[in-house]
């Protein structure tokens, strides 16, 4: 199970929030409402701020365009029909509104496919994002013909980290522990002494009498 993808409030960077969209695997997801505001507690893997936001209504937004286009009723010629159209709107800076209006002059076939995706699409998400998401879910599916089951098909998270991160890091790791930040900022021996005293660290802090009893 994939937990949602965080968004640095600071830096933008994108990286697992340590919420799951249906947690217990029950079939009953967590509202977007809920978790948008829910505190994300480990810090931003790129700047260590602590300041994430779940992309809760983003991973929606893929999750049910993948269930929505999967299937035989979408071959791969209509999701390469809806990624044309999506990329011409996005070439024009088009709002979503306007790029229905794009499909019902220029792929009436594609209509109502676009009104159930606008459906989907949250009030405050951008109309660029929408776009965005949507062109990556299709890319993801458009290989396959969208035939099978969307879990196995695609991971919404990746597909949110290929589609929005702007340092271009698909793969996030999970940030270290303190036993290993530890490990690496060791000093040697011979190093100047981090506390600034101008003392090689053997001959102050890493000497086994320093720091032994009260300062």
């Amino acid at each position: 199970m994939q937990q949602m993808p965080a968004a640095c409030g600071h830096c933008g960077y994108l990286y697992p929030s340590g919420y799951y969209s249906d947690p217990g695997d029950t079939g009953i997801r967590v509202s977007p409402e809920t978790l948008e505001v829910a505190k994300v507690t480990t810090p931003c893997p790129m700047c260590g701020r602590y300041r994430g936001t779940v992309l809760a209504h983003e991973y929606r937004l893929v999750e049910d365009a993948a269930a929505l286009l999967q299937g035989p009723e979408n071959p791969v010629e209509e999701l390469n029909s809806l990624a044309s159209l999506l990329r011409e709107a996005r070439e024009h800076d088009e709002t979503a509104a306007e790029t229905k209006t794009r499909a019902d002059k220029q792929a009436p076939e594609l209509c109502a496919l676009v009104d159930k995706l606008l459906d989907d699409k949250p009030e405050s998400m951008e109309d660029d994002t929408w776009s965005t998401l949507l062109l990556s879910t299709i890319d993801e599916l458009a290989p396959t013909g969208g035939n099978g089951n969307a879990d196995e098909l695609l991971v919404p998270s990746e597909v949110i980290y290929n589609a929005l991160n702007q340092y271009n890091i698909t793969t996030v790791q999970v940030p270290p522990t303190a036993e290993a930040q530890q490990a690496e900022r060791k000093v040697g021996r011979n190093d100047p002494c981090p506390c600034g005293s101008g003392k090689k660290y053997k001959k102050c802090h890493g000497s086994p009498t320093v720091g032994a009893g009260p300062a």
